[in-house]
């Protein structure tokens, strides 16, 4: 699936009241949206082995896998399984390539960063982002929890075409001026659009209240010497990243420095599963902050995926995921636990194709 466009249309699928207008919010509406508890007990206190997975569970993986391979058009991959018993790894890449980039996923370090910042009583989820942008329309309604949640009622700002000419891509600063004279869908709280410039605010809070810029901040959290993970500074594209690979689609190419807060993470497979495990185990952040991110969960349109504080639950069959998705053309990527194999897959690809298909595929593998 791909998490970088969320159209108007989409977000009337949600069903908006006819005549439901806030006068209070400057005419906006209200929205009807679906909420539930994803059924993933949190922490995940089960262990996994970093032995290797051998014999006919690894040749059931390698068959899966080929099979998922030729229904795509995948150039270059990185796949890591982590279950308890063992640890399977793909990999096809071009020589010195160590990154690829994960898109949307990125958005989940973005929330883990706000909790952790929660946890240090720099941040309150309830804080109103009034606080930092008084100018922006609304601001003194919307909350942290609804930038982390997407319930804000801004768009996305790469909706917008007026994007499409930046050269290099955009700054915060930039989006978030021209996104102040843009219309919200509704009232802040009162319902769900997947929106990126949300993200970007979440970024530039966590850069003003870390006295830093977003980009040290993550990585001083979230990466090492030790890890193969990075969040990029504007306007780079290290030579050890794959290179984002559109095929068929005439859309320019973007670089993955350019979502900033709304995911500019490139690193290995090996690298986000480790730190999805730490997550899930509550050694991120603690376990009531953990709960308390999928608390709540929105759907997202009429799909079977909902979206928490910064992380998605899947249902896939009778099985529940929870991570994160994420794409632009030309790459792919997907972060998830597995509540029914007990396992974490991390995929990222360059070239088309779905990283859903693929894990659903493994999963099964592994039931």
């Amino acid at each position: 699936m791909r998490l970088t466009t969320v159209l108007l249309s989409s977000l009337l699928l949600l069903g908006c009241k006819s005549g439901d207008f806030r006068e209070d919010c400057g005419g906006l509406p209200t929205i009807q949206i679906n909420e539930k508890s994803t059924p993933i007990k949190l922490p995940i206190l089960h262990n996994f082995s970093t032995l290797p997975i051998e014999g006919n569970v690894a040749t059931s993986l390698e068959v899966a896998l080929e099979n998922a391979l030729q229904k795509s058009e995948i150039l270059q991959y990185d796949i890591v399984v982590k279950t308890p018993f063992g640890m399977w790894t793909s990999q096809n890449t071009e020589d010195g390539v160590e990154k690829f980039y994960w898109a949307s996923v990125g958005k989940m370090f973005t929330a883990i960063a706000v909790y952790q910042l929660v946890d240090e009583e720099r941040l309150k989820l309830d804080d109103r982002v009034s606080i930092w942008f008084p100018d922006f329309p609304h601001a003194e309604r919307i909350t942290i929890e609804m930038l982390l949640q997407h319930r804000t009622g801004i768009p996305s700002y790469n909706e917008f075409p007026y994007f499409s000419s930046f050269v290099p891509e955009p700054k915060p600063d930039e989006i978030l001026n021209f996104m102040r004279e843009q219309k919200f869908y509704y009232c802040p709280g009162s319902g769900w659009n997947y929106s990126n410039t949300n993200y970007v605010m979440l970024g530039e809070i966590i850069s003003r209240v870390e006295g830093t810029s977003y980009q040290n901040s993550i990585n001083t959290r979230f990466a090492s010497e030790q890890t193969s993970f990075l969040s990029l500074d504007y306007d780079s594209y290290p030579s050890d990243v794959a290179v984002i690979a559109p095929i068929g689609e005439p859309q320019r190419l973007l670089k993955p420095s350019g979502p900033y807060a709304a995911g500019n993470i490139v690193a290995s497979s090996l690298a986000m599963a480790e730190a999805l495990e730490s997550y899930l185990q509550s050694q991120m952040v603690d376990e009531a902050r953990l709960k308390s991110m999928v608390d709540n969960v929105y759907q997202m349109y009429d799909s079977p995926m909902y979206y928490g504080d910064g992380i998605m639950t899947y249902e896939v069959g009778d099985d529940h995921w929870i991570g994160h998705s994420g794409g632009t053309p030309g790459a792919n990527a997907l972060l998830v636990y597995s509540k029914n194999s007990q396992a974490i897959v991390a995929i990222a690809f360059t070239g088309k194709g779905s990283a859903e298909s693929i894990a659903n595929s493994i999963f099964k593998v592994l039931e």
